[in-house]
C-alpha cells in the first residue's frame, strides 16, 4: 500500500486475530505450577481432539470466538459486520478528507470507494480512519 499512496501508509485492524494473539501471549506467561493442575483434563482433550484441535478449541473459548459469526470481521468505528477499519496516515497535515478520497479513487475500483463508511480525520490532522467493506479486500 505504501507505494500506491506515496508517503502515506494504511493500517488494518483485525479484532479476532488481535484477541487470539493477546490470549497466546497471556497463556505463555502462566506459571507451570498453575498449569500442572490442568494436565489430566488437557491430556483427555488432546486424546479427544488432537493437540492442534485442543489448543485451537481452548483459544476459541478463551477469546470468546465460539461460533463462526463471531469471527466475521467487524469494524471498530461502527461495529459494522463485514467491514474493517482502516487508518490512512500522512506525513503532512490534512485540512480535509479530500486528499484521502482522491488517493482512494486513484487506486481502488469506484464501487470499493463508494462502500467506504464513516471517514473521520485523526485528531493530529495527519490521517483519517474509515470503515471498508471486506468484499473489496482484494482491491488492496
Amino acid at each position: 500500500i505504501r507505494s500506491l499512496f506515496g508517503s502515506t501508509t494504511v493500517c488494518f485492524f483485525f479484532q479476532a486475530e488481535d484477541g487470539i494473539r493477546y490470549a497466546f501471549e497471556k497463556l505463555e506467561s502462566i506459571d507451570t505450577k498453575i498449569t500442572e493442575n490442568f494436565n489430566e483434563v488437557a491430556e483427555e482433550l488432546i486424546e479427544s481432539l488432537g493437540a492442534k484441535g485442543a489448543v485451537s478449541a481452548a483459544l476459541a473459548q478463551i477469546t470468546g470466538f465460539t461460533d463462526l459469526k463471531a469471527l466475521l470481521p467487524r469494524s471498530l468505528l461502527q461495529c459494522a459486520e463485514g467491514f474493517i477499519t482502516i487508518q490512512f496516515d500522512s506525513n503532512q497535515e490534512l485540512y480535509g478528507m479530500g486528499l484521502v478520497w482522491n488517493a482512494l479513487r486513484r487506486v481502488l475500483p469506484a464501487e470499493a470507494v463508494e462502500g467506504v463508511r464513516g471517514m473521520q480525520l485523526l485528531a493530529d490532522g495527519k490521517g483519517a480512519v474509515f470503515d471498508f467493506d471486506m468484499k473489496f479486500k482484494k482491491s488492496f
